[in-house]
């Protein structure tokens, strides 16, 4: 009966990942996320807020437990706000007093500063996943803030930099990104969620580490896809089609495939390669075998 979210739309019940470049805000909008939490408020950014109670938050930056602790007492919830310094305790403490407390929401800000090693490497990013997953198992929902990917050529990415494992992690992403002096734009995706995007405005109070953040837009992307067991049986239906069909045999590649199915069934795809496309979805993990076809 657990709700999926902790907020609706913006913090998973499981595992969230928070990202964005340096500076972008990422931090000082997940502490007001928290205070929402512990102050016991309704909603946060028109989002129901689900769960209240206490937050606990090990920072990995050097002096960014201090930061923390001072946001919670400006909020007003620094009497359920429980802040750690990574220096200063290893997994083997983090984990037991996690999962003996069982707070609303367990903050882990940020993964880098907590990586060995190169991050684009698997090895990277085992321990602190690792780790993070045996505190969600224990029924604490995970927060992780991370930084997103590096620029390339004006394009700036969304979502996490490095190893393809945080991205597989993650249940849910927010995605922080400075359209503004003072507007912030939220990439959303995840499992459980329509892709959507919003645009927050954001008033920085004080020495800038409280702020109040206020809805501006919101705008949900048309999911496209097909799910559950309707597109299985439509996928099935479409690699059995070519499997079953003389005008199909000996075609191995995928390449080829797609050109023939657009051939054959003229208004059923925009192109020769909408049509390879739907035939690699189809045949995911599957092989071409002599006189067999594609298994």
């Amino acid at each position: 009966m657990t709700p999926s979210f902790v907020i609706e739309g913006l913090i998973h019940s499981d595992a969230t990942m928070i990202t964005g470049k340096p500076k972008a805000g990422k931090t000082n909008l997940t502490a007001r996320m928290v205070s929402a939490i512990a102050n016991q408020e309704e909603t946060f950014l028109g989002k129901k807020v689900n769960q209240h109670g206490n937050v606990m938050i090990v920072c990995t930056d050097p002096g960014e437990a201090k930061k923390w602790g001072r946001r919670s007492f400006h909020y007003g919830c620094d009497s359920r706000v429980f802040v750690a310094d990574f220096a200063c305790a290893d997994w083997n403490f983090i984990v037991p007093e996690v999962t003996e407390m069982k707070p609303a929401l367990f903050v882990f800000d940020n993964i880098l500063g907590a990586t060995e090693g190169n991050s684009n490497q698997a090895e990277g990013a085992n321990e602190v996943l690792m780790n993070l997953d045996k505190i969600i198992a224990n029924g604490v929902p995970v927060v992780a803030l991370h930084h997103s990917g590096k620029d390339y050529m004006d394009y700036t990415p969304r979502g996490p930099m490095g190893h393809t494992k945080y991205a597989a992690w993650m249940r849910h992403n927010v995605d922080v990104l400075k359209s503004g002096d003072q507007t912030l734009n939220l990439g959303i995706s995840g499992n459980d969620t329509p892709e959507m995007s919003m645009s927050v405005s954001v008033k920085y109070q004080g020495d800038s580490l409280t702020a109040t953040y206020d809805l501006l837009t919101e705008e949900i992307k048309k999911d496209k896809r097909v799910r559950g067991e309707d597109t299985h049986l439509k996928r099935r239906g479409l690699l059995d089609e070519v499997n079953s069909n003389p005008a199909f045999t000996g075609l191995k590649s995928k390449a080829a495939v797609g050109k023939k199915l657009y051939e054959n069934f003229p208004g059923q795809y925009e192109s020769a390669d909408a049509a390879r496309m739907a035939f690699s979805r189809a045949a995911t993990g599957a092989s071409y075998a002599e006189g067999k076809g594609w298994n």
